[in-house]
């Protein structure tokens, strides 16, 4: 029989699965939410809510039921949903992205986007069906009083006659449109900008038009999760956390609709205070909740809604199986309680034991991780296309870089013209182009910057990044001129690449978002950024490895994995068992005692050894931990 606790956790606040909430669990954050909605509804304001919890303690299956809630809502709620795996230069682009991939999610028969316009035609017009030649006018009335755009309401009447779909979906997440595409659609011509703050300043009031188009009626909830996973540097990233701040102030002044819910993991609340302006804190997190680790008894009721919800469980199976989790739990869950996440996992190991399953898991935390990324890049690479090469690039190397070698940031001073990322350390310098439009004006406007700044010496490399699959045709040929302008520079490049390396840089960014943010766990466990971090410098691919060479003008040597020390295996399991017996720890590992002990002994800064008998090693816990590291 299926492993009803085979899914540890939520991690996507669109899962679908049929189980039944617990109302207990997270009860206080949960009704603060709602309390908020109607809040915002009564008051015509919008109203901001921070959740911190420990890894694993549920903020994503809040934000989860949350929406499911809404769903079922009589009327009309907008549910967005934000991971924040992006580069805090590309904020509002990404936000952009993700207000309509969440907008195009489906609720019965028509997406999120169709049903707010339906029932603004249906709102403007007093009608419950409409003519063609009515549309127009009515539109333009729309556009008048929710102050909108030429462009987004041409693009509304496309939605509502289901025509050009392709390209309305392209415009709308603000990709580059090919001229003709741009004259179809029958938008009015954006002026020719390579300015990324210009780019974040359309993408920014986008947002904002969304959210006028709902209007006071139909309450936006917005959900940022893995705010921690904005961080590129291994020391700490406060600037990233300082623009997370401005946009959350921005969204709560300029709208009288959205809840604004933040989750974040407990001991990142000092950070994100110091980092951001203290009144964009107080308008992030008007009102606060911690979500706590469950108790004994939500936890037993926990397993019976799992239990509960396996349709080829017997009654009497359930029963028994009740019974005896009531028993283990007890004994599992201490006075302080225990996260969701680690209660979860063990009941599932239990359920293998008692069904005499061998349970599928990876002790040594480099094979988990390789076999993750493996995992990661199938899923990642069916859906790439060269539209996702700039933010995948953007949001992926500088965190890459810095982990590789930490003297490489990326530069937070104003941009050149025609350079979308500076990249540097103390001796070099280096500029990174997205040169994947296909708007070939837009193309020639940025190639033409490019020229004019090989004449001085503010950088020493500059990189042309185009997708493989991107070709330019021979027609273009004021493309062409500055291209071959530009590849007889010595300090000009080009980078295609292709989408293997675009999914492998995708799957390692999400990899990282994942452990910064706690929500990467192998057996309940939450892996530290450390061991990723070491991981990693011994298991960059090639082509991952040639761009950042590319990039630094070096070699790249990685760290020799060829005799590991299974430090990070052995740090992993005595973070959750605290104290364990070298004999135990050694049958788990699969080592000898003898090799346990050399290890303990190279690492005594980490872990703590008795030599009693039997001997043990036992948690070390340093009062100085890096940000990263937690």
């Amino acid at each position: 029989m299926l492993n009803p606790f085979i899914y540890s956790i939520v991690t996507d606040p669109w899962d679908n699965r049929k189980e039944k909430s617990v109302s207990e669990i997270n009860k206080h954050a949960f009704d603060l939410c709602i309390t908020s909605l109607k809040t915002i509804q009564n008051h015509k304001c919008s109203v901001s809510l921070l959740f911190h919890g420990e890894p694993g303690s549920g903020k994503t299956h809040l934000l989860n039921r949350l929406r499911v809630h809404v769903y079922k809502q009589q009327n009309l709620h907008i549910f967005i949903s934000v991971r924040l795996q992006s580069s805090p230069h590309r904020f509002w682009r990404y936000l952009r992205k993700s207000f309509i991939e969440s907008l195009m999610q489906k609720k019965q028969k028509h997406t999120q986007l169709e049903k707010l316009i339906f029932y603004k035609l249906k709102k403007t017009s007093g009608k419950k069906s409409i003519k063609i030649k009515e549309l127009d006018y009515i539109i333009e009335k729309i556009g008048i009083k929710n102050n909108l755009s030429f462009n987004l309401c041409t693009i509304i009447k496309h939605i509502i006659l289901k025509k050009h779909k392709n390209e309305t979906l392209s415009w709308l997440k603000g990709l580059s449109l090919p001229e003709s595409s741009i004259k179809k659609l029958g938008l009015a011509v954006e002026k020719n900008s390579n300015e990324n703050h210009e780019e974040e300043d359309i993408a920014r009031e986008f947002v904002l038009e969304i959210c006028r188009l709902a209007g006071h009626t139909i309450p936006v909830i917005l959900c940022f999760d893995q705010i921690e996973a904005l961080q590129r540097y291994q020391e700490g990233d406060p600037k990233s956390l300082f623009i997370f701040g401005q946009a959350a102030g921005t969204i709560h002044d300029q709208t009288n609709n959205v809840l604004i819910v933040s989750c974040i993991q407990s001991f990142f609340i000092d950070l994100l205070k110091k980092s951001v302006m203290e009144s964009d804190y107080d308008r992030m997190a008007m009102y606060q909740s911690t979500l706590n680790p469950l108790t004994k008894e939500q936890a037993l009721k926990l397993v019976c809604a799992r239990l509960n919800s396996c349709s080829d469980i017997t009654k009497t199976s359930i029963d028994s199986l009740k019974s005896k989790y009531k028993e283990e739990l007890n004994s599992f869950i201490g006075t302080h309680g225990e996260v969701a996440r680690k209660i979860i996992s063990k009941c599932a190991s239990l359920f293998n034991t008692w069904g005499e399953i061998e349970p599928e898991t990876d002790n040594n935390i480099d094979i988990f991780l390789t076999k993750k990324l493996e995992e990661r890049k199938k899923i990642t690479e069916k859906g790439l296309d060269p539209s996702k090469t700039d933010d995948i690039i953007q949001s992926s190397i500088p965190s890459i870089l810095n982990i590789i070698d930490n003297s490489w940031k990326e530069s937070e001073k104003k941009l050149p013209n025609g350079i979308d990322m500076v990249l540097y350390n103390q001796n070099f310098k280096t500029g990174v182009s997205f040169c994947n439009h296909e708007n070939m004006r837009k193309m020639v406007f940025k190639l033409k910057n490019i020229c004019d700044l090989t004449k001085s010496n503010q950088l020493d490399k500059i990189i042309l990044i185009r997708h493989k699959n991107l070709q330019i045709k021979k027609t273009a040929k004021k493309t062409n001129y500055y291209l071959n302008i530009l590849q007889k520079e010595n300090r000009v490049i080009t980078k295609n690449p292709d989408n293997s390396l675009l999914s492998t840089l995708e799957s390692l960014r999400t990899l990282l978002a994942d452990v910064k943010s706690g929500d990467l766990s192998n057996r309940g466990i939450s892996i530290k950024f450390n061991s990723v971090k070491n991981w990693l410098k011994s298991n960059l691919s090639d082509s991952v490895k040639d761009l950042l060479e590319k990039i630094t003008d070096k070699e790249i040597i990685l760290k020799n994995n060829q005799n590991p020390d299974h430090i990070n295996s052995i740090l992993d399991i005595i973070d959750k068992e605290k104290v364990i017996k070298v004999a135990e720890i050694a049958k788990i590992l699969d080592l000898s005692p003898e090799k346990i002990l050399k290890t303990v002994q190279n690492s005594k800064s980490k872990i703590g050894y008795l030599s009693a008998s039997p001997p043990v090693i036992f948690q070390f816990i340093n009062q100085e931990t890096n940000i990263m590291d937690n």
